[in-house]
């Protein structure tokens, strides 16, 4: 009896300690000011806590939520466009109005995430990522 005791304890230790209080913690991504720019707020980036951005590249999570812009857009589908700091523009993801996803390990400061919309190709937010220039 002692000995099932023992086990369903550690057992029991073991699950608490691989709970959720392990999962890594989310920071969101600081946006740089970019002069002639889109910011409506509709791109959230966010990286893992324990990881800074750094210039050889980090992994983001990027989401976007475009019910903001209203009902005569809904139903709509948007398109999330990368544009590395040198380099050209490329279609990346497309969904519908709200989704996430995540990136490799090729973002860093500078880097520029834009979303439009498909049915015009209009530019609904910007999102230029801060931090020290590469």
């Amino acid at each position: 009896m002692r000995v099932k005791v023992l086990v369903l304890s550690v057992l029991t230790l073991a699950l608490v300690a691989c709970g959720g209080d392990n999962v890594p913690k989310k920071t969101e991504v600081a946006r740089a000011e970019i002069k002639a720019g889109q910011n409506f707020g509709i791109i959230k980036v966010t990286r893992d806590s324990s990881v800074e951005l750094s210039c050889s590249g980090s992994v983001v999570d990027v989401a976007w939520d475009a019910n903001k812009l209203g009902a005569e857009q809904k139903n709509g589908l948007i398109q999330i466009w990368l544009e590395p700091i040198a380099g050209e523009s490329k279609l990346w993801v497309e969904g519908g109005m709200v989704g996430e996803a995540k990136t490799g390990k090729w973002v860093n400061p500078g880097f520029k995430i834009v979303a439009k919309l498909k049915k015009d190709n209009s530019i609904v937010d910007e999102f230029v990522v801060a931090g020290k220039k590469c």
